[in-house]
């Protein structure tokens, strides 16, 4: 395969080969960084507001965060602005009472319902919300940090505010 002169099948030098290789990954990674569509593909940004609903946040959460503090996914890195309405309330769930004959409510320990909202500013598009290249869809799991804290929560909806 490699002859004595370094060449590959006799007719094609391995650093050469190996130097091609690199100007074509080269090519290909400008040609994508520059040429690739981006946010500004889908108009102009208009100011939204992202809703989050988490059914098991840490009761720890409860009351813990204020308007204004900023609000960052933390997957991505990417910031949604300030944080606008923060809402919690114990969580609970359902179970069947067999001597009631009916569904009892029954607090949930050390877990909390959350939802709040924040606002920044975005690509609406028919396949969601663009934020800084990053794809928001409503119901889609995020991690999210409000301030000091950190959530595992759903987006539960955005809206254009103007």
């Amino acid at each position: 395969m490699i002859d004595k002169n370094g060449k590959l099948f006799g007719k094609i030098n391995i650093i050469d080969l190996l130097i091609i290789l690199v100007i074509v990954a080269a090519i290909a990674f400008v040609g994508k960084r520059f040429f690739a569509g981006n946010d500004n593909d889908y108009g102009t940004p208009e100011r939204v507001r992202l809703t989050f609903y988490a059914d098991e946040a840490p009761a720890l959460l409860s009351g813990k965060a204020e308007a204004g503090e900023p609000v960052m996914d933390y997957d991505n890195s990417t910031s949604l602005g300030t944080l606008s309405s923060y809402e919690s309330e114990d969580a609970y769930t359902y179970t069947y009472d067999a001597t009631a004959g009916e569904a009892v409510k029954v607090p949930v320990p050390n877990v909390c319902f959350l939802t709040f909202s924040c606002e920044t500013e975005g690509y609406v598009a028919a396949d969601g919300l663009r934020i800084n290249g990053f794809q928001y869809c409503i119901g889609g799991s995020h991690t999210i940090c409000v301030g000091r804290a950190r959530v595992n929560c759903r987006l539960a909806n955005f809206e254009v505010i103007g």
